[in-house]
């Protein structure tokens, strides 16, 4: 079946009669994500088939395998005559899967697409009413590896109540409080060193030994960061790609990343920025203020505690410029240790680790830079810098050797390790400029404080009354100037450019091509080769 310029298409009408001249193709857009859940089903099936014969090939034996849940029940079979049925089972299945995909109507999303940028951008900032009262709302096309399809599948109303449903987990991850580790810690030391304590424990709290004094500081210093970074990097981290993926807010790969990097920032100002300084010990401080009776002695013990709070901050930054930088110079991502692993497997209990060429390439294949997560852990590396930046410059220093670090070894990276994923043309570029700005705010509000407690009253007043208006003023002059810029292609520029042919066969997936050509099982997602889901 011809998957594009169908005939009697409302779509293709009307951008022929607006764009005569120009206007060369629709491709509509086919749900086909039935095809890629047993091409997923299939490509299990033929590993676990290549494990079976490449362990025959090494010692003639063939294994068996139980047909029921997950291997554990049901009966025994021959494991390779198992999975060979299974890949024909599942062969027949895609092929009829692709037909019905291709037979079935399609939804109501389609790529036009245009011989010159002149038409295709005026086109994409247009809203077309057809005479039947269709109504069309346009927008720039990404690239065609830069497609979130799963967008283009669902109608307005499945986004909205999808939107709905991903709220109480953000919300949830949000609110948990991630400095709740440096409290238990704290509180944790504070037992082994109580004396009517059942758990107390004398030599930790009463040593003179060097190694005594290095625990001390690893359970009130460094353990709190290292947790909170586990708790980001294994939690927080998967569960904000699968809401950037089930709210189905953008229709690029791109935007699947920028909404990430929101996400990220946020959870950052509120748990990691201002969980340090509402934590145990400024909570505690702001009770003691509560009870003194004069103004200027609450002040005072308030501004120590916000002052205090750059401790844990200075160890969060730390831990990130010199242990998790140089640690990521060394292990660029979690397949470098599966490699590892899996060798150490083969080697010992697990032969069929690593056997066939295909789990080797896949422990050590390219795998794509995660743009959402590096962005938004690098702002709030940002965030701490520029909060501080007036009141502990040591916190300031060791975010400017986080930054030295982390650029040369994204450099390196970039260039030598990671593969490209997708190209969205520097559209992340807004999201952290906006980002900066509440930044700045920060900044103004965390020094007018500051100064409060300082008894500084006219130059808090002055920073409070006018930083707000200034940056306000100052986001809007570059919202206007350089926003739709970015997000649009500018009629002068779409004007130099050259004319294009472009086949319209490079927006029909692979999954509806013949025989699936070009078909990966880490290909369409925003973060390829980590075992992300792309369908949720």
């Amino acid at each position: 079946l011809k998957m594009f310029d169908p005939t009697d298409d409302i779509t293709a009408e009307v951008f022929k009669q607006v764009f005569p001249d120009s206007f060369r193709h629709v491709v509509p857009v086919q749900d086909f994500s039935e095809v890629t859940k047993y091409l997923l089903q299939w490509d299990r099936a033929s590993q676990n088939l290549e494990v079976q014969e490449a362990l025959f090939e090494m010692d003639g034996q063939r294994r068996t395998v139980k047909t029921g849940f997950l291997g554990l029940f049901g009966e025994k079979v021959d494991a390779i005559s198992h999975y060979q049925r299974v890949v024909e089972e599942l062969n027949a299945k895609i092929k009829y899967a692709r037909r019905k995909a291709k037979s079935q109507p399609s939804t109501r999303s389609s790529f036009v697409i245009f011989d010159n940028q002149v038409d295709a951008a005026m086109a994409a900032q247009s809203v077309l009413f057809p005479l039947d009262g269709t109504r069309f709302v346009t927008h720039r096309a990404p690239g065609p590896d830069n497609i979130n399809w799963l967008t283009l599948f669902k109608t307005s109303k499945d986004k909205f109540v999808r939107r709905i449903l991903m709220l109480p987990l953000i919300a949830i991850i949000m609110v948990f409080p991630a400095g709740l580790f440096s409290a238990a810690l704290g509180a944790l030391d504070k037992a082994f060193c109580q004396q009517t304590s059942e758990v107390y424990w004398q030599w930790y709290c009463e040593t003179d030994s060097q190694f005594g004094e290095l625990m001390k500081r690893l359970v009130t210093g460094w353990l709190p960061s290292l947790l909170v970074t586990l708790w980001q990097n294994l939690v927080v981290m998967r569960v904000f790609y699968m809401v950037a993926l089930v709210e189905c807010v953008s229709f690029s790969l791109g935007g699947v990343d920028r909404r990430i990097t929101s996400l990220y920032f946020y959870w950052g100002y509120l748990n990691i920025f201002l969980g340090a300084i509402l934590g145990a010990g400024a909570l505690s401080l702001f009770g003691l203020a509560l009870s003194l009776n004069s103004v200027e002695q609450v002040l005072t013990s308030i501004g120590i505690s916000i002052a205090a709070s750059a401790n844990f901050l200075t160890n969060y930054a730390l831990l990130r410029a010199l242990l998790l930088v140089p640690l990521k110079l060394v292990f660029p991502h979690p397949g470098i240790l599966g490699y590892i692993v899996r060798n150490l497997l083969s080697l010992t209990c697990c032969r069929g680790a690593g056997i066939t060429r295909r789990q080797r390439y896949q422990a050590w294949e390219p795998k794509s830079f995660m743009y959402g997560r590096e962005a938004g852990n690098t702002m709030v590396m940002g965030l701490i810098g520029v909060a501080y930046i007036a009141t502990s410059p040591i916190t300031v220093a060791v975010v400017a050797c986080y930054f030295i670090g982390f650029f040369v070894v994204c450099r390196h990276h970039l260039l030598y390790v990671y593969a490209r994923n997708y190209e969205s043309g520097g559209e992340l570029w807004p999201v952290l400029f906006d980002r900066f700005v509440i930044m700045l705010i920060t900044l103004a509000y965390f020094t007018a404080f500051q100064l409060i407690t300082n008894k500084a009253w006219l130059q808090a007043v002055i920073i409070l009354l006018t930083t707000p208006i200034i940056l306000f003023k100052f986001h809007s002059i570059c919202t206007k100037r350089y926003k739709e810029v970015c997000l649009e292609m500018p009629l002068d520029i779409a004007w130099r450019q050259p004319r294009a042919e472009i086949p319209p066969q490079m927006y029909i997936p692979s999954e509806l091509r013949h025989q699936s050509i070009g078909w990966h099982p880490e290909q369409g997602k925003a973060w390829s080769g980590y075992g992300m889901p792309r369908w949720l």
